[in-house]
């Protein structure tokens, strides 16, 4: 067994005991131990992790912010701060921390982030 297989397999049985935890919750558990109560938890479970696991991806995928940034206009942008952003994913609404330029006599901001990630149209 390689080792991507054995991980599958160990954060299966955490999925497993998380939905398990869940079900002795219920106030009755006859009634939701059918098939698509277990699949409805699993997906929704296994969509909260995705979510999580993608902001942490998209907060980690920059690199250690610059102090300043070209702006299109050709002036400099200078960081601002790490500021929050939303993206709409296959695992619902992503919240994500970014790089955030602003500052240049033109008035314009830039996050690189969306633009290295392609999470909207950049044309700078």
């Amino acid at each position: 067994m390689n080792d991507t297989t054995e991980l599958i397999q160990t954060l299966a049985q955490q999925v497993v005991t998380v939905v398990k935890q869940s079900l002795s919750q219920v106030a009755e558990p006859q009634v939701t131990t059918n098939l698509a109560w277990i699949e409805t938890a699993l997906r929704d479970l296994l969509r909260q992790v995705g979510a999580e696991a993608l902001g942490q991806w998209l907060s980690s995928a920059q690199h250690p912010p610059e102090a300043e940034w070209p702006c299109a206009c050709g002036g400099t942008l200078r960081y601002q701060r790490s500021r929050p952003a939303t993206v709409l994913s296959v695992f619902g609404r992503v919240t994500y921390a970014r790089a955030y330029y602003a500052g240049c006599a033109c008035g314009q901001g830039r996050a690189p982030l969306v633009c290295t990630q392609k999470l909207s149209d950049c044309q700078w």
